[in-house]
């Protein structure tokens, strides 16, 4: 969210540490460069939170909406079904054509 754009870019960010501009990458038996592993600093949860607290009232009804738990679901493909899924952005996305997705609520790992 652009409210916490700052604690990434900022020199003055008390969490800059953990976005270094250059890193190493991992290759790991890969072939392509965006299948690396980045070697970036493990970031510190009480560090990050208390660096966002500050911040978090900026939050839109929209991000704080979408930084909440939700039920977990299970995808799953299903030759059965056939539907068209609507974009969610639709001017960076097309709607899925011939989504052949189940999703389960209540399940068992």
């Amino acid at each position: 969210p652009e409210s916490y754009r700052d604690l990434m870019t900022s020199p003055n960010s008390p969490i800059i540490e953990y976005y270094p501009l250059d890193f190493k990458t991992d290759l790991n038996g890969k072939q392509q460069e965006w299948e690396a592993v980045v070697l970036i600093p493990f970031i510190d949860e009480t560090c990050l939170l208390a660096a966002m607290e500050p911040f978090s009232s900026k939050l839109t009804k929209e991000e704080k909406a979408r930084n909440r738990h939700s039920e977990c679901g299970l995808y799953s493909y299903d030759p059965d079904i056939d539907f068209t899924y609507a974009s969610s952005l639709p001017q960076l996305f097309p709607n899925i054509v011939h989504c052949h997705v189940r999703r389960t609520s209540n399940f068992n790992v």
